[in-house]
């Protein structure tokens, strides 16, 4: 049974598929990949970079790149192109 459940990671709260992560989830989130978004965002920050483009393929839920445009200064990140694709 694949029901969507309100999630929350970090500031952001989001709908995602519970159960058995497997590619049949409507929403596919991985909670276990939580430390990997947390150090993709303190990467980010540490960049001096201003305007920065970023592309987040294999997005799922979405989830990094909300907790980018969240989590992130203003000015820091100019766009964020997502991108996820289902042939089935």
């Amino acid at each position: 049974n694949n029901m969507l459940k309100k999630l929350q990671e970090v500031s952001c709260c989001f709908y995602a598929s519970v159960g058995t992560i497997s590619k049949y989830l409507p929403v596919f989130y991985n909670p276990d990949m939580k430390l990997n978004r947390d150090i993709s965002i303190l990467l980010l920050h540490s960049l001096p970079d201003k305007d920065m483009k970023l592309l987040d393929l294999l997005v799922g839920s979405g989830i990094r790149s909300v907790r980018i445009l969240k989590e992130l200064r203003t000015k820091k990140i100019k766009n964020i192109k997502k991108n996820d694709s289902n042939n089935d």
